[in-house]
């Protein structure tokens, strides 16, 4: 889980929020929902 949440935030700032939401789909239902929880 720790490296999720170290990739997505460096992620957001270097691709973009619009871009970050894109690659989240791109990854398992279980990341995406971790990123979601993250955001919350």
């Amino acid at each position: 889980m720790e490296t999720v949440k170290a990739y997505e935030v460096e992620d957001i700032p270097a691709i973009g929020f619009n871009n970050s939401l894109e690659v989240w789909k791109l990854f398992p239902a279980s990341s995406s929902r971790s990123t979601s929880s993250s955001f919350q």
